[in-house]
């Protein structure tokens, strides 16, 4: 069966369609924490100091399916499920595989020093659940379901890129109205952010698969909880 090209404005409405379910949960959380920024802080503090338990993982959880809602009803009115963001194409072995790779170089290069006592540690288990529900949930929006159509409608390169800084930008809202300098964000978005967001973008490009941009998207998190003591 021959492939039947898609045109061009219909690549550009699944694009913007892509962005404002994707941007649109972000501007509501950004209004809330507007309305309560001494909550705001507070919960950035915790953060902040590293700790993790049942409560911040059931914080992540309710806020990642309110980050998913959006595009999960989309997906669900035209019946298309979540292989529309990058899961279950085909061979998920490789891209398993390339996953645990990239995210045992990501431990292996982040995680020092490291100190085998860290693994007996409750915080430790609790931060690797925690970071497991942001990175699935960040890598289906951001490269399995936006990264795809962006590239479509710009170009490979250009919509990794574009996908990389919208990542990126997305992120600094909670650290400024957490109480965070704009001058120390802006400086953590250009150090720290962006090239994480290349980095999974690329990976995603490697794969097309989400399991892979997932599994180095958490190795990445959880190695700075390992590092930490």
């Amino acid at each position: 069966m021959r492939n039947v090209p898609i045109s061009p404005s219909k690549v550009l409405r699944e694009a913007l369609i892509a962005l404002l379910l994707v941007l649109l949960p972000n501007l509501v959380m950004v209004g809330v924490g507007l309305l309560m920024r001494g909550l705001t802080r507070q919960v950035t503090e915790a953060q902040a100091a590293g700790q993790f338990g049942l409560v911040r993982l059931l914080r992540q959880v309710g806020l990642y399916t309110f980050m998913l809602l959006p595009t999960g009803l989309w997906l669900w009115q035209r019946r298309a499920g979540w292989v529309a963001c990058g899961w279950g194409q085909a061979r998920p072995g490789r891209a398993v595989g390339l996953g645990v790779l990239l995210g045992a170089v990501a431990l292996l290069l982040r995680a020092r020093p490291f100190t085998p006592e860290r693994m007996a540690i409750p915080n430790t288990w609790w931060a690797l659940a925690t970071y497991a529900v942001v990175a699935s949930a960040e890598e289906t929006l951001y490269r399995g379901f936006l990264q795809g159509r962006l590239e479509a409608w710009l170009g490979r390169w250009w919509g990794y890129l574009a996908t990389a800084l919208l990542f990126t930008a997305v992120h600094l809202p909670a650290r400024l109205l957490g109480g965070e300098p704009l001058t120390q964000s802006l400086t953590y978005a250009t150090v720290q952010l962006l090239p994480m967001a290349l980095l999974f973008g690329g990976a995603m490009l490697a794969a097309r698969h989400t399991a892979t941009p997932t599994l180095l998207h958490l190795a990445w998190n959880w190695a700075s909880v390992l590092r930490s003591g």
